[in-house]
């Protein structure tokens, strides 16, 4: 009976162990503070469940290829809600891609400046597409330990950049007495996806 056991289990073990793997489970999170910005935002603005936000990233992209020809390898999302003390239909938050230009849109796609600033950042590698809830479990439970101990005052929502060719993460919360780095939310996001 014990082999039988072990025999079913090693497998389901080794599963669960690739899978932690991939998502990044055993990658550190490396902590720093640094000023971050300017960066160049083309994006679209989304009301609803933080999951989502990769679709509108998605949208934006293939906007920003196929309509402007221009080429973006650096997606981004901001965050200016907290999941858990707001309805997930209501969070808010903007995405899309980093670029140079700077350019007059036509709805629902915007352009915006998040400006300069200096930041608690957290590094994070991207192994799988579990990387990205992984990081971000990773870097808001340490933001929260450094929250907790007093040592910084937040100025603004948590930016997430997405280099596709570094295959990293960078997690960005914008510190100090200073006004919110991000481009305001206008409400034109009406919880719609692409």
């Amino acid at each position: 009976m014990l082999k039988v056991t072990l025999i079913i289990a090693l497998p389901v073990i080794v599963a669960l162990a690739g899978v932690a793997y991939y998502s990044g489970m055993f990658d550190p999170l490396e902590m720093t503070r640094e000023v971050c910005g300017p960066y160049t935002l083309i994006y679209r603005e989304y009301r609803g469940p933080y999951p989502g936000v990769r679709l509108i990233i998605n949208n934006v992209h293939r906007y920003v290829r196929d309509t402007l020809h221009l080429k973006a390898n650096t997606a981004f999302a901001v965050f200016y809600d907290n999941p858990q003390s707001r309805d997930s239909d209501s969070l808010r938050s903007i995405s899309g891609v980093i670029t140079d230009s700077f350019c007059t849109l036509p709805p629902p796609y915007h352009t915006g400046i998040f400006k300069r600033t200096d930041a608690v950042v957290g590094h994070f590698r991207r192994r799988s597409f579990f990387s990205y809830t992984t990081g971000s479990y990773k870097f808001l439970t340490e933001l929260s330990r450094i929250d907790a101990e007093n040592t910084i005052s937040r100025s603004g929502p948590v930016m997430e950049i997405y280099d596709h060719v570094r295959r990293s993460i960078r997690f960005i919360a914008p510190v100090g007495h200073a006004a919110s780095s991000a481009p305001p939310f206008s409400g034109a996001g009406d919880g719609s996806l692409p």
